[in-house]
């Protein structure tokens, strides 16, 4: 007997899902980097989950425990629920992957660090 498959989440709720994801992760840049910086990565960030939300279909489990959770512990909580989930979890490093490189670059070069360079263990 197979499983039942995921039912995706409303599209819908995908702006106030990824609303609430983004506010640890806008926490957390406006303490650590620049202001220009810290907006430029949240807003593409937000994009890039908005799509994954809305076009990959999220789990509607996942988005309702997001939704109802009271915190950053609970939401990380949410999180963990998908893992396991191999395709989800590949359509969204395909998604993040290239803009993370993409933000590493960004910020290294504004340190003036080498993104390419070796780092020394």
């Amino acid at each position: 007997m197979s499983a039942a498959p995921a039912v995706a989440a409303d599209a819908s709720q995908c702006d106030a899902v990824v609303a609430k994801l983004s506010r640890s992760m806008e926490a957390q840049m406006n303490a650590s980097l620049p202001a220009d910086k810290a907006l430029k990565w949240t807003t593409k960030l937000r994009e890039v989950m908005t799509a994954s939300c809305t076009e990959d279909g999220w789990p509607a489990h996942l988005t309702q425990c997001v939704l109802a959770a009271q915190d950053d512990k609970a939401i990380d909580a949410c999180g963990d629920s998908m893992k396991g989930d191999k395709e989800m979890e590949e359509k969204l490093m395909r998604r993040m992957g290239p803009l993370m490189d993409e933000m590493m670059k960004d910020l290294m070069s504004a340190t003036g660090a080498d993104p390419a360079a070796p780092t020394t263990p």
